[in-house]
């Protein structure tokens, strides 16, 4: 997990106090206090974690019936802001399949591993396990 920092800035209301006067007709003096908003750029620090997530996917079963002769493997990455995405990889082959991705900002990480055909998943899944937890 890598660390990025860096500054950035937004526009923020802020409010002051402004004492208002004007005249009447008869010319007596009238004031008031009114809070008067402007705008000024705040600077912030933000922080980016970077991972990648790399595996070794094996296939022990190649043979049999077309509906489990894949190996799959699903990463489901749940961010920071609480949003999750899901990324899959299939391995249909005799030998062991390599796989790698990256992203940022992952508060945790988990991996499904089942059997499926060479169009998805079908069943024997391992159920959702913990791989990385922020």
């Amino acid at each position: 997990m890598a660390k990025k920092s860096y500054k950035t800035w937004h526009w923020e209301t802020f409010y002051k106090k402004v004492q208002v006067c004007w005249k009447d007709k008869h010319g007596n003096k009238h004031c008031v206090w009114k809070k008067k908003p402007y705008k000024k750029k705040v600077w912030t620090w933000k922080h980016d974690f970077f991972f990648t997530v790399d595996s070794t996917l094996t296939n022990h079963k190649w043979w049999g019936k077309k509906k489990y002769v894949c190996a799959w493997e699903t990463f489901k990455v749940i961010n920071h802001d609480g949003s999750a995405y899901l990324k899959s990889f299939k391995n249909c082959g005799k030998g062991d399949a390599d796989y790698s991705f990256s992203g940022k900002n992952a508060k945790h990480i988990y991996v499904d591993v089942s059997r499926g055909s060479y169009n998805g998943p079908k069943g024997f899944h391992s159920g959702w396990k913990a791989v990385y937890h922020a």
